[in-house]
């Protein structure tokens, strides 16, 4: 059974891509890429009954920020899939009916100071390994709050030939 034909991505929104957002909590973020897609969708705030966000922050701790009230809600991590899994995901849930307007919304906020992770010889200090150290952060962190997606746009253009 397919889903083609029984959602689509209605709406976008990406905050401007800068070094960091002095003052901006991740919540702050993602409630502003969140009314940005809701208004690009023609939708309204109280329309959103379905709400997933990536594993670092919450679903249900998103939807109280911005008080939203949705049947369906989750987090998800997939490591650099995490919003193609989103999207994945929504378009199932709409599909089987357990919602009919589904807000995949993700948000960063780095904090000041993220140069402590050079120690007093201005050598990169590895610290302790995980999962972010090994696979999305090898060279240290990206420069902006969203720079791992463009990170992959980079390497698809490349692979394929996009332009």
């Amino acid at each position: 059974m397919s889903i083609r034909g029984r959602a689509a991505i209605a709406g976008f929104y990406e905050l401007p891509t800068q070094k960091d957002y002095p003052g901006r909590s991740a919540l702050g973020l993602m409630a502003d890429a969140s009314r940005g897609a809701i208004r690009d969708a023609g939708l309204r705030k109280d329309d959103i009954d379905g709400l997933i966000t990536t594993e670092g922050i919450n679903s249900l701790t998103v939807s109280e920020y911005m008080q939203i009230q949705p049947r369906y809600t989750t987090s998800v991590t997939a490591h650099g899939a995490s919003g193609c899994t989103a999207i994945a995901t929504a378009g199932a849930v709409i599909s089987a009916g357990m919602a009919n307007y589904v807000l995949c919304v993700f948000g960063e906020s780095r904090p000041r100071g993220s140069s402590r992770l050079r120690g007093r010889d201005g050598a990169r200090s590895p610290g302790r390994p995980t999962r972010a150290s090994e696979w999305e952060t090898p060279f240290g962190p990206v420069i902006a709050a969203n720079g791992g997606y463009g990170l992959i746009k980079e390497r698809y253009k490349y692979e394929y030939g996009a332009t």
